[in-house]
């Protein structure tokens, strides 16, 4: 089983990389993002290994490149996500041995450090505040805090075996979450393992938040008088009995135009009984500003539709119960299994 979390990177210098220069046959600009993470950020010895582009997949607006690493103590996989030509993850997973870290730290703080410094180089995105907050925050205990509209919360769980430790650092506006920095490191080897960052992907547009969460409740109880779903046979349901002591919101974001957040509200409502089709509730979405109902669909027993077609992936959870990066966990499988043309990054030597 491959698991995926958010994704870290960690440049080397300049100096390091006039020394063993990685040479790279000709790119597209999705793929010299990745070549640029792996010779600026990526905290591996690049030295010590062969770099392999293994894969690339394109879908819509997404690309993502597989690269193999191989050295005689070690093979990894790295996978990045890139979209609209941003680089939005990364992950290491180690197929054989241990990764060859280009640098040794004392502690999770440092390695976190360490990273954001280089990493605000490579993003051109100041990181001084959010490396700040590092100093208020023990990584050993599952913790938030909270310093003007950002928010870090560090979480400890075990990633198939292995101990991890991941550092987000969230941007609320008026309760609802917008974009996002997530770092992980192996929790007893302070080595890299995942980054997720949305920050350069969406911006932010409008924040309002005009209706509250029982006017949310209300706005959904009255369009579920309306609403119906076809059967196969082409029957239509509707009429439903809402219970409404069981009914639960939550305060999201999504993209408008697929680049701009906005807040709205997930409203699930629980049947007082199954209908046809095993639907046992309903999930409306709900613009936080207008009280606007945008998408609604059925809870169904064996699975619940939880998120608007209109969603973007969900920033990472926090914690391992919850769903992480499935299209991430995916393209890693999928770049395992499938045989492509590779493009051979010869190693250099000292």
């Amino acid at each position: 089983t491959i698991s995926c979390v958010p994704i870290l990177i960690i440049l080397f210098s300049i100096t390091f990389l006039s020394l063993f220069p990685i040479t790279f046959a000709s790119e597209s600009n999705t793929q010299a993002q990745t070549e640029t993470f792996l010779q600026n950020a990526l905290p591996v010895d690049i030295s010590q290994y062969n770099v392999t582009l293994k894969n690339h997949l394109q879908y819509g607006i997404k690309d993502t490149f597989g690269y193999t690493l191989e050295s005689d103590e070690s093979r990894l996989l790295i996978v990045f996500d890139i979209e609209r030509n941003v680089l939005r993850s990364c992950q290491v997973y180690a197929e054989k041995g241990q990764v060859i870290s280009d640098k040794q730290h004392d502690n999770l703080i440092d390695a976190a450090k360490s990273f954001l410094e280089k990493y605000q180089a490579y993003t051109k995105i100041d990181s001084t505040n959010l490396i700040k907050m590092l100093d208020n925050i023990d990584p050993t205990k599952d913790s938030t805090i909270t310093e003007g509209n950002v928010e870090l919360t560090v979480s400890n769980y075990d990633k198939v075996g292995t101990e991890l430790t991941l550092f987000k650092w969230a941007y609320i506006i008026n309760g609802a979450e917008y974009n996002s920095l997530q770092v992980g490191f192996q929790t007893n080897t302070m080595v890299f393992d995942v980054l997720l960052d949305t920050r350069a992907l969406y911006s932010v547009g409008d924040t309002t938040v005009n209706v509250s969460s029982e006017e949310a409740i209300n706005i959904a109880v009255k369009y579920s008088e309306g609403y119906s779903y076809a059967m196969p046979d082409g029957s239509q349901i509707s009429g439903f009995n809402i219970t409404k002591d069981k009914t639960t919101t939550e305060l999201l974001t999504t993209t408008l135009n697929n680049t701009e957040l906005r807040p709205y509200w997930m409203v699930r409502m629980y049947l007082n009984q199954t209908y046809h089709g095993s639907v046992i509730g309903l999930t409306t979405f709900i613009w936080a500003n207008n009280g606007e109902v945008f998408d609604c669909s059925n809870i169904a027993v064996g699975g619940a539709y939880d998120s608007p077609s209109t969603e973007t992936e969900t920033p990472l959870p926090t914690s391992p119960t919850d769903n992480t990066l499935p299209l991430i966990i995916t393209v890693v499988a999928t770049i395992i299994c499938t045989l492509a043309i590779v493009v051979v990054i010869k190693k250099r030597h000292k």
